[in-house]
C-alpha cells in the first residue's frame, strides 16, 4: 500500500518528501503521539469536577469562556454568497461515499453528531480552507473537534480507524500533522460555542446532517 501524499496545492503545507518507512519505528512514534495528544487534551480541559465535565460535553460552554482561552477575535464582515457556497460544498462533502459509510457506522452518534459536524464546518471557515481541500481535512478536523469536546478516547480511536482505513502505522504521523496544521491555521482557537453551531445549522436547517442527535 502506497502512502498517500498531501496535494502539492495544499494551502496549509507543500507535499512532504517520500521516505522509507520503518514499521517498528512508526509503532513507537504512534504511541508517543497518542500519549502527547491525550496529555495536551487533559491540559486544555477547564478545571471542574466530574459532574460538570460531563455536563459541558453536551452544552459546549454556551455562555462562559474557559479562563485559559483567549478572547475571540473580532468577526470579519460576512460574505453571504461565499458562506452559502462553503455550506453547499460542506454538505456535499457529507455525501461522499466513504464518509457516508463512516457516518452510518456511527449509530450512537458519538463520533459525528450534529454538533461535531457543525464544528468541523466552523473550523474550515476559520482556516479559510479552499473547498476543494475539505475532503483531505475532514477527519483531522473531526478528530480535533472530538479532542476538545469529548472525554472518551475510544471515540477518537474510531475516527482514526476510518481516517486511516486501517493502515495505522503507515499514516498516523501524517494524519496528526494534518490536524496540527489545521489547529495552527485556526489560531489554536478550537472551542466552538453552541450558538455558532446553531447558526451554522440554520443556514440549511432541513439537511439530514442536523438530525444526528445522540440517544438520551
Amino acid at each position: 500500500m502506497k502512502r498517500r501524499e498531501t496535494s502539492p496545492t495544499d494551502p496549509l503545507e507543500p507535499a512532504p518528501k517520500r521516505r522509507k518507512i520503518d514499521l517498528a519505528q512508526q509503532d513507537k512514534k504512534m504511541a508517543v503521539f497518542l500519549k502527547h495528544l491525550e496529555d495536551n487534551y487533559k491540559y486544555l480541559q477547564p478545571t471542574s469536577n466530574e459532574d460538570t465535565r460531563k455536563h459541558l460535553k453536551r452544552k459546549r460552554r454556551a455562555s462562559t469562556t474557559p479562563e485559559h482561552q483567549e478572547p475571540s477575535p473580532k468577526k470579519k464582515k460576512i460574505d453571504l454568497a461565499q458562506q452559502k457556497e462553503e455550506m453547499a460544498d460542506f454538505l456535499n462533502l457529507l455525501e461522499n461515499e466513504y464518509i457516508i459509510q463512516f457516518l452510518s457506522s456511527d449509530s450512537s452518534r458519538t463520533s459525528s453528531d450534529k454538533y461535531l459536524l457543525a464544528t468541523v464546518c466552523e473550523y474550515f471557515r476559520r482556516a479559510s480552507l479552499p473547498t476543494k481541500h475539505y475532503r483531505n481535512y475532514f477527519f483531522p478536523a473531526l478528530y480535533l473537534a472530538s479532542q476538545f469536546e469529548e472525554q472518551d478516547s475510544d471515540i477518537r480511536t474510531e475516527i482514526l480507524f476510518w481516517a486511516l482505513e486501517g493502515f495505522w502505522f503507515l499514516k498516523i504521523e501524517h494524519f496528526l500533522h494534518y490536524r496540527d496544521l489545521l489547529f495552527k491555521r485556526i489560531g489554536f482557537k478550537a472551542w466552538v460555542d453552541l450558538d455558532t453551531c446553531h447558526q451554522i445549522m440554520a443556514e440549511d436547517p432541513t439537511h439530514w446532517a442536523w438530525t444526528r442527535e445522540r440517544p438520551i
